[in-house]
């Protein structure tokens, strides 16, 4: 009777054992974790069929420190035999991640937490779980790749403001320029006329008295009113944003033709380089004139008494590029970013107006304006303009 009473009290606690195990393992499924056991004792080691099936391996697969390392990525091997020594050498508990790669040739990111027991300071058991977070890892990698994608938008739309509102400000100083030049340019260019007539008169009543030093004095002055006239006539037609007139022209033509209205110092050379292979552009041939003349003349300037303009051309991104390089002393950094602020000038007698202008001339004809420069090795103008399309 003891024996059978025995028997009756041990079926149920056999089955609830196994409704646990039941409910163990469906937990196990649901969050992709498995579970194993090592014992010292007969150094038994012991896997749930939840790491079985995350390692994509059956129940005949040998639980071997060789073929459980074989399945580890050869990149985190190291880690991992770094973490299990640290447990062997004191250690009561360790979480690290890890990657295996399963039969299919399929890699997953597991996490490990395991605990250990010892008896003093003998190692006993060491129990263990695997979590597949693998799903976890590629939302984390595409929610950076979103982040890195957001970043850059919003990187590129606060550029785009930041331009725009440069652009409104440097519009807004052009408008005020143009409204002052077309108040005052009736007021300036009525005495520069009267001048002008009196030197004419000058130089035909009294023709011999007007030779040498006062003829040349006479001849400055036209010449500075006929710049007073050009700063003038630039700003009222940027004031009135007149439309280019676009066509084909050579290169060489245009720059032939800017290079001719600057007075060169006699200790100053202008190189153009390579002519015979530069292209012809579309654009408007008396702004992109006015444009080369002024960066022409701003590199003779800053050579001084002596140096060399070199000019030279070609193509680049289906572009016309002219560069005009001067081996001046070049702009110190912090004056870069101003050059085309209208009224910007690092020279005693500029006016500031040249660079703003010709940015403005090259932009309406659909192109680019750059400059690069470093002290003591001169300054580079890049302007680029439409290729000509027609022959």
């Amino acid at each position: 009777m003891p024996h059978r009473s025995s028997q009756a009290e041990a079926a149920p606690t056999i089955a609830e054992l196994k409704r646990k195990e039941r409910r163990l393992a469906f937990a196990e499924r649901l969050a992709r974790i498995g579970t194993w056991d090592w014992n010292s004792e007969g150094n038994t080691l012991t896997w749930s069929d939840e790491l079985r099936r995350i390692f994509g391996v059956d129940r005949d697969f040998p639980l071997t420190f060789e073929s459980i390392e074989e399945r580890l990525h050869p990149e985190d091997r190291p880690h991992n035999a770094r973490e299990v020594q640290r447990l062997f050498e004191g250690a009561d508990h360790a979480s690290w991640e890890f990657r295996i790669v399963r039969p299919d040739g399929e890699t997953r990111h597991l996490v490990q937490h395991v605990e250990v027991t010892r008896a003093g300071s003998e190692l006993t058991r060491i129990i263990g779980t695997m979590q597949d977070i693998t799903e976890q890892k590629r939302a984390e990698a595409e929610l950076f790749r979103h982040r890195e994608k957001l970043e850059e938008l919003v990187a590129e739309r606060t550029t785009a403001l930041h331009a725009a509102q440069d652009e409104l400000v440097r519009r807004g100083q052009f408008a005020t320029l143009g409204r002052i030049a077309g108040s005052i340019a009736h007021e300036i260019r009525n005495p520069l006329n009267t001048i002008l007539n009196a030197t004419y008169f000058l130089r035909t009543s009294v023709p011999g008295m007007v030779e040498g030093r006062p003829g040349r004095h006479l001849e400055l002055i036209v010449e500075e009113i006929a710049r007073a006239n050009r700063v003038i006539s630039r700003l009222l037609a940027m004031a009135r944003g007149e439309a280019p007139q676009p066509v084909r022209r050579e290169v060489a033509t245009l720059i032939a033709a800017a290079q001719a209205l600057v007075e060169l110092p006699a200790g100053v050379r202008v190189v153009r380089e390579n002519e015979e292979r530069w292209p012809a552009c579309e654009a408007d041939p008396d702004q992109v004139e006015s444009t080369l003349a002024n960066v022409i003349r701003n590199a003779v300037e800053a050579c001084g008494v002596r140096g060399t303009v070199r000019i030279s051309a070609g193509t680049e991104d289906g572009m016309a590029v002219v560069r005009v390089a001067d081996d001046g002393p070049g702009i110190p950094p912090e004056h870069l970013d101003r050059l085309f602020e209208p009224l910007f000038t690092t020279r005693v007698f500029g006016v500031g107006l040249g660079l703003s202008i010709a940015r403005a001339q090259v932009e309406a004809n659909r192109g680019f304006i750059s400059i690069e420069s470093a002290v003591g090795r001169g300054t580079t103008v890049f302007i680029r303009l439409p290729l000509s399309r027609s022959p």
